[in-house]
């Protein structure tokens, strides 16, 4: 799975997550807002619907991704921090 098509499937799973839907097309708590194209926040980070394992698949992409190689060096012991939120309720 490339970038471009799982921000595609979560551009399309807003419309079936009762959270996100609520807060689209206009957010109306402070702690959400839209990012410049168009992906909603919450408390500024990339909120993830909860739907068809979606959750599942950006922690695939983000941990998982040819990428980093099937193996990360054992002395890189550092970790960016995640800028996603998997929160359950908002």
């Amino acid at each position: 799975m490339d970038l471009e098509q799982l921000t595609k499937d979560i551009r399309s799973a807003y419309p079936h997550d009762p959270v996100s839907s609520a807060q689209l097309p206009t957010p109306s708590a402070l702690k959400w807002s839209l990012s410049e194209d168009g992906m909603l926040l919450l408390n500024e980070r990339l909120y993830i619907p909860d739907h068809n394992n979606l959750r599942l698949q950006v922690l695939w992409y983000k941990h998982d991704h040819p990428s980093h190689g099937p193996l990360r060096p054992k002395q890189d012991h550092r970790v960016d921090p995640p800028r996603l939120c998997l929160a359950q309720h908002a």
